[in-house]
């Protein structure tokens, strides 16, 4: 609702990372009850209700999705997946799954429930050993997710996932790198950014 603010924080030049909550009208933060993590590359993700946040306890290679229940001030738990850091994860618009990406399979697309921490669906989107996910976005309905993907190709490509059907289309491609797109409010379009020669621009 726009009154919090949840970061990541380490002391100095250190790596130890603990998460906090600040009231944007209070003078001072609280340190929420999760682990430290050793990576920040990606950022706390709030529930789309406001009432938990999810974020990778581990290192730069590696880490487990955590979630806490904000108003609980409670430990929380970990999902069941060793999770890519470099690759994107976001909570599905309900708020029962999160939308990651394995370590061990950077190009397959893994749905985990957010209560019991398991997978509740599996889709592999790319065929060579180069092939990786890296940025995605949920269309607002759930059904469908927009990703940018390498598959076995120089550069990250659009390409649209419908979890109705399980089919997968590639949408976009360019002489640079399409990443982080993100679905305007109404479904019916995505934003997304390409690199290509140091420049980058906004489609």
């Amino acid at each position: 609702d726009g009154t919090d603010i949840a970061y990541l924080s380490a002391d100095g030049n250190g790596e130890d990372f603990q998460p906090f909550l600040w009231k944007a009208d209070a003078d001072y933060s609280k340190r929420l009850d999760g682990p430290i993590t050793h990576t920040a590359i990606q950022s706390i993700r709030w529930s789309p209700d406001g009432k938990r946040l999810a974020y990778l306890v581990g290192n730069n290679n590696e880490g487990q999705i955590w979630v806490l229940d904000v108003g609980a001030n409670r430990g929380g738990h970990s999902l069941d997946a060793k999770i890519r850091t470099l690759s994107d994860f976001e909570w599905s618009p309900d708020g029962r799954s999160i939308a990651a990406v394995l370590r061990s399979a950077p190009s397959v697309l893994q749905l985990l429930s957010t209560n019991n921490g398991r997978m509740v669906a599996t889709l592999s989107l790319g065929r060579g050993p180069f092939s990786e996910i890296r940025d995605l976005s949920w269309a607002p309905t759930g059904s469908v997710l927009a990703l940018s993907v390498r598959e076995g190709t120089e550069f990250f490509q659009l390409w649209r996932v419908d979890l109705r059907s399980h089919t997968v289309t590639s949408c976009v491609s360019a002489q640079g790198d399409i990443l982080a797109p993100h679905f305007s409010s109404d479904g019916q379009r995505v934003i997304y950014s390409v690199s290509e020669d140091s420049q980058i621009g906004i489609y």
